[in-house]
């Protein structure tokens, strides 16, 4: 092991030291920081500055009728794009997340309250550029929404949702049933394993070791949850899906069937398309301590989750997924610096051993920031994403933070290392929880990253791809 390997193991050490012996300590502070722990709001651009800056006193300063006079200039445009970013955020944490967020009532609206909109682009240097929106209507309890995205016809998305919800006694009641339709042609698969070029399972069959896929996925999906307290949520997901491999319409040298030897890809055919169809339960757990998800503040996040999942129309594969993450938002210096050491875990375990599972199933790592999502840079049977992350307001919606992740997968639990593993860092910022710009280096090179309208909620089973 050289110098390099100890630092990494060192690093992660800490990370889980942090995690494991210090929230036993914490859990008796949570309620005592959560009551100072209000977001910096309801002031104005100058004295947000000031404040959260940790300076008490009026500053007076030289160019106060020149800054008077760009306020008054520059108002309508900076109130529009407050706005457009604030309801943009609200409509994602509203439309977009399965989670249960606070009472929101500012977005862009079309009619009396009830018909609202908000744009949705996701970029990442290196990948197509996607544009698209999202429209929904609300009429307590019954909410309807509508979201798409588009590019050609071979990379789209469209997704569409009702969802009921209910208060009783201070218990919160939600039902939701979506339909979703993506088709994407540029998957990147890089082989199982932590070292897939040296792992005995993928047989290359060329000098490329990167396989490009297209993939057509359709899903029915119903989700039943129940907030008994605030603290608290719990939901079972049931959907049914169809998803379709293939190489993608035009030859090149780096499709699947041009990397790989056909037939050697877990769960794929020899001739490089394959149909799978599946039914997948899940029951999942969540508890946060947090006075805002999506802003900097300070508390403790866990969540659990168990699902299984069984083939239909003939597909005879099964399987079962378990894992979960934990993660300490706690304060340094100030209530709102926040250092954040997280770790996420996945597992896998196939239920038919006469019936290879496909890799499309094998753990996902969406909250590794070092990759696109549309890459499978590493899996495989376990699947561990530690991180540190530092956080800090920069005004009522927008937040810093910089961040390190590490992406470790094994076919073996015990044998999961930061050896060779890859590794991100990068600084961003964070808009209500619905915008997000980060620009990150690594193992994998650069990667500059705007997402605008899309959902945060980076281990959601039902968002991986």
């Amino acid at each position: 092991m050289n110098l390099n390997q100890k630092v990494r193991n060192f690093l992660l050490g800490i990370v889980l030291a942090n995690l494991c012996f210090s929230l036993p300590v914490y859990s008796q502070k949570i309620a005592t920081v959560a009551k100072n722990n209000t977001v910096d709001s309801l002031m104005t651009a100058d004295e947000e500055y000031y404040y959260i800056r940790g300076i008490d006193k009026e500053c007076k300063r030289w160019d106060e009728p020149l800054r008077a006079a760009a306020n008054v200039v520059f108002y309508i445009p900076r109130t529009a794009t407050a706005a457009l970013l604030t309801s943009t955020g609200n409509g994602v944490r509203l439309m977009d997340d399965s989670h249960f967020i606070e009472l929101v009532e500012r977005f862009i609206y079309i009619y009396e309250k009830n018909l609202g909109w908000y744009p949705m682009v996701s970029f990442t240097n290196g990948t197509q550029t996607m544009l698209g929106g999202a429209v929904f209507y609300r009429k307590k309890p019954l909410s309807i929404s509508y979201k798409g995205s588009f590019r050609s016809s071979d990379l789209f998305s469209t997704q569409a949702r009702i969802s009921w919800s209910k208060v009783h006694k201070n218990v919160v009641w939600k039902l939701s049933f979506e339909g979703k339709l993506k088709t994407r042609n540029d998957y990147e698969y890089y082989g199982l394993g932590s070292d897939p070029e040296n792992d005995r399972r993928n047989e290359f069959i060329s000098s490329e070791r990167i396989g490009i896929y297209q993939q057509k996925l359709r899903r029915l999906q119903f989700v039943a949850g129940v907030r008994p307290h605030k603290k608290w949520q719990f939901f079972v997901t049931t959907y049914a899906e169809n998803r379709r491999i293939t190489n993608p319409g035009e030859f090149d040298s780096e499709n699947l069937n041009q990397v790989f030897l056909p037939g050697s890809i877990p769960g794929i055919l020899p001739n490089q398309e394959s149909t799978h169809k599946q039914l997948y339960n899940e029951i999942a757990g969540y508890f946060d301590t947090r006075a805002d998800h999506n802003l900097v503040s300070s508390g403790v996040h866990l969540e659990a989750y168990f699902g299984i999942s069984t083939g239909l129309g003939g597909d005879e594969s099964r399987f079962l997924r378990a894992g979960g993450a934990l993660a300490w938002f706690f304060p340094v210096i100030k209530h709102n610096r926040l250092i954040v050491p997280k770790m996420a875990i996945n597992r896998i375990n196939d239920l038919n051993e006469n019936r290879e599972l496909s890799f499309a199933y094998y753990p996902r790592h969406r909250s590794f920031r070092g990759v696109s999502s549309r890459t499978l840079l590493r899996t495989d049977k376990y699947s561990l994403v530690p991180s540190l992350e530092y956080q800090w307001p920069l005004s009522s919606i927008l937040n810093g933070f910089a961040f390190v992740d590490y992406l470790v997968v094994n076919e073996n639990l015990q044998k999961l290392s930061l050896n060779r593993a890859p590794y991100a860092y990068g600084i961003g910022i964070n808009l209500n929880g619905g915008t997000r710009f980060f620009v990150g280096a690594g193992s994998e090179g650069v990667r500059v990253t705007a997402n605008i309208g899309m959902s945060s909620r980076a281990d959601d089973r039902t968002r991986w791809q």
